[in-house]
């Protein structure tokens, strides 16, 4: 195996809630590559990687999560022993599929301007982007703490809030 720290992938350092998803994207699809994604993923059953190996693959899973975060992230991973532990550190701290996450995400959808791009193919990248984080909120955490007739309140004031900021600029 190559020296953990002789290449680093194109992937923006982790900065926080703003670029997680993206991050998480990133490094996912990063470690995979490297073969080194069950170290935080978890090895599958009848898996014949040595507990030698295994212990290497997370040294190096370890050490490629922690320089692809932001100074101001380490204290969050400072104590973390393994990449499996470290992934979920930063998950719990920076995975936002709050309710205001996702009316943010709504929001800035619906306001949206072809005018704001130089070309369509820009626009329809900010748009699908936008989008997928949206979709990929996981749905249970989503009405975890909202429940009932509270639930009902919370979606119709995210939705009248999302249409409220994007009826005037449509003259609706």
């Amino acid at each position: 195996m190559s020296n953990p720290t002789a290449t680093l992938p194109p992937i923006e350092k982790l900065d926080g809630c703003l670029n997680y998803s993206d991050w998480n994207f990133g490094m996912m699809l990063y470690l995979k590559d490297l073969s080194i994604w069950n170290s935080v993923n978890e090895y599958p059953t009848g898996d014949t990687t040595t507990e030698t190996q295994k212990t290497q693959h997370d040294a190096t899973a370890l050490i490629k999560i922690g320089l692809m975060v932001k100074p101001t992230c380490y204290p969050i991973i400072r104590d973390a022993e393994t990449a499996k532990s470290a992934w979920e550190k930063l998950s719990v701290a920076f995975e936002d599929d709050g309710l205001n996450r996702r009316c943010q995400l709504l929001r800035k959808l619906g306001q949206l301007r072809l005018e704001q791009f130089e070309n369509l193919t820009e626009y329809t990248h900010a748009f699908v982007d936008i989008a997928d984080k949206v979709r990929s909120m996981k749905k249970h955490n989503f009405h975890k703490n909202v429940r009932g007739k509270n639930r009902q309140f919370a979606m119709k004031k995210c939705k009248t809030s999302c249409i409220s900021h994007s009826i005037p600029e449509h003259g609706l």
